[in-house]
């Protein structure tokens, strides 16, 4: 018995024990001081979730392919770190589940479109940390635009 595109039924238990790992493993560097003494830390952190979530609703339908959401996680990585942004990523994943724009429910959802593209936004950055000179020309094209053409391939 598959579920929705071709995922068996047994393999979302994995999915959700993924999901479950990574936002662990990423709730230990949360800056949570900072949001408990920044306001202004607290409503640009809850701008850009909002943003990202009104982003799936804009879902491939609407551009023929062009998952707008990598672009949101590219931007949340940059913007937050990946710690902060795969949280940002799981909330847009619950997003999709409620809009009905998801795939394969929200475990899979958020491992395949929040944790595959903020990785490939941080394997970017750091590539272009060691091999890129830095500056702000470089910075802009690799970090932002050829991270987001990465993590929209991946």
């Amino acid at each position: 018995m598959d579920v929705g595109a071709g995922f068996p039924v047994w393999a979302s238990v994995p999915a959700w024990g993924a999901a479950a790992a990574v936002l662990a493993l990423s709730a230990r560097g949360l800056p949570l001081a900072r949001w408990r003494d920044d306001a202004m830390a607290r409503r640009v952190l809850l701008c850009a979730t909002l943003a990202i979530m009104a982003i799936r609703w804009f879902n491939t339908a609407a551009l023929q392919g062009v998952v707008l959401h990598f672009l949101g996680a590219t931007v949340a990585t940059l913007l937050f770190g990946a710690r902060v942004a795969c949280w940002v990523m799981a909330a847009a994943s619950l997003a999709g589940v409620l809009l009905g724009t998801d795939m394969e429910g929200w475990a899979w959802d958020f491992l395949l479109t929040g944790v595959v593209p903020v990785a490939a936004t941080v394997a970017v950055s750091l590539a272009a940390m060691r091999w890129v000179p830095s500056n702000i020309f470089t910075y802009v094209m690799v970090n932002a635009f050829a991270a987001a053409a990465v993590a929209m391939a991946a």
